[in-house]
């Protein structure tokens, strides 16, 4: 968020709500922001489960290691294990960035998986630099397009 908790405590007092209110909200707010991250893994996990990345107990196992619910943790597993026997095993784009970001895939793997998309080297090198965001590929990719300028006399 883009306040702390004594921030929106002294905020939603100051607006006249009780103790209780101010919780009840507080923990309101903190099961979004919790579903919205079990929201994210499960995405995650399931491109990751559909790659053949991670095998479906262990996505599984990461789902009950977040504390959800039994009932949740079973269902996704059913469903992880779907994912799994489906006949096509490669990735989106968006799957490989997530992955590429979230440091699961090395950028090696990623190139590669994207080259069986069809992509072109220079859209591949053009995409790492942009997932990865690292300090060097960022001065890479400006000296690069500093050359690309000075090639047209701009």
């Amino acid at each position: 968020g883009t306040i702390g908790v004594t921030e929106l405590h002294d905020g939603l007092t100051a607006l006249g709500y009780d103790e209780d209110e101010v919780s009840f909200m507080h923990a309101i707010l903190d099961q979004d922001e919790a579903l919205d991250r079990a929201t994210d893994w499960i995405g995650l996990l399931r491109s990751q489960v559909k790659a053949g990345l991670v095998e479906p107990v262990e996505a599984k196992n990461k789902l009950a290691a977040m504390g959800l619910a039994s009932s949740a943790v079973e269902h996704w597993g059913n469903l992880f294990t779907a994912y799994s026997e489906e006949p096509d095993k490669i990735p989106s784009k968006t799957d490989i960035k997530n992955w590429v970001a979230h440091k699961t895939i090395t950028e090696a793997e990623g190139k590669t998986y994207l080259e069986r998309l069809g992509y072109a080297d220079h859209e591949i090198y053009l995409y790492m630099i942009d997932w990865t965001g690292s300090e060097e590929r960022y001065t890479e990719w400006i000296e690069r397009m500093r050359e690309i300028a000075a090639g047209l006399g701009v």
